[in-house]
């Protein structure tokens, strides 16, 4: 098993067990599984890509193969999973892998570029109050989206942000205030094996130990779930404070994304491709060429 995406992995368990199976029930959530069988002799590749609520972007959640020998075959597979991805209207499709994982040679060969990287550290439940006073954190409201939307834009390196895009209506969490100002907030994952915390936290942001000890007294609903959370590189600043509270870290992830090309087909304009691809060309410009008899 290879897990591709850690907040589901963290939150959820078992990728390919029945809590993670349920959770594609949820409403407007698309996910497909993709399975690899070439002979006998190879072994049966199986993976999964989901499209939550909201997101333009698909995520590669996790590859299983039933002899664990399954890197030589990882390239075919993903070729399909893109394929289908791009046909449910993904605009690009994501995956996680630890920095030194041997599978992110075969990820490359199909496509897949880097486009940033992230420790995750694992949070005691148990932690004390905070010894300095500051602000709280707090639920969001209308009065808050704007500032949201506007704290990702500056804290977010450009890459990234057209990855994974963003909306204020995918964005779940709290947000922290200080002396009636907003300074930070977290995006919260909840799921039955544990919670996984994104944080946006302004540079200006004093004792930010003191602030992560909060969160965790402020954090609704932990009851005794492990919490997680992922520091990407553009905020590593926060490590110090993490180490210094006792968290555990896990290795280096890196953050992989490839892009959807011009040739990806959606279902709802195959008739259009086909179409296309019989008519006669006319002496009108037009975005598309042919090259080699295949439309581009």
């Amino acid at each position: 098993m290879i897990p591709l995406n850690s907040a589901v992995h963290l939150t959820r368990g078992n990728p390919a067990g029945t809590t993670a199976l349920f959770a594609h029930f949820a409403p407007a959530h698309r996910s497909f599984i993709g399975l690899l069988e070439k002979n006998e002799e190879s072994p049966v590749l199986i993976g999964q890509v989901e499209i939550p609520a909201g997101y333009q972007s698909a995520r590669l959640t996790f590859l299983l193969s039933n002899n664990g020998n399954e890197i030589k075959q990882i390239p075919y597979l993903l070729d399909g999973l893109v394929k289908q991805a791009g046909q449910l209207g993904a605009m690009n499709i994501t995956a996680e892998l630890p920095e030194s994982h041997p599978a992110i040679e075969s990820f490359r060969r199909c496509g897949f570029s880097v486009y940033a990287r992230e420790r995750i550290w694992h949070l005691s439940s148990s932690m004390e109050k905070p010894a300095h006073e500051v602000g709280h954190w707090s639920d969001f409201n209308e009065m808050d989206r704007f500032y949201i939307q506007s704290l990702y834009q500056s804290l977010v390196p450009p890459i990234v942000q057209r990855v994974e895009g963003f909306s204020n209506s995918t964005i779940q969490g709290l947000i922290y205030m200080d002396r009636g100002e907003r300074y930070g907030l977290v995006d919260c994952m909840y799921g039955l094996q544990g919670v996984f915390l994104q944080p946006y936290i302004h540079p200006e942001v004093e004792n930010t130990a003191a602030v992560i000890q909060q969160l965790m007294q402020e954090l609704p609903a932990v009851f005794d779930r492990s919490v997680y959370i992922a520091v990407r590189s553009y905020q590593a600043w926060l490590e110090h404070d993490l180490d210094e509270l006792g968290a555990k870290v896990s290795d280096t992830m890196v953050l992989l994304v490839k892009h959807m090309g011009l040739h990806t087909r959606s279902l709802e304009k195959e008739p259009l491709w086909a179409a296309l691809e019989k008519g006669k060309a006319q002496p009108s410009p037009t975005t598309y060429q042919r090259m080699d008899g295949k439309l581009r």
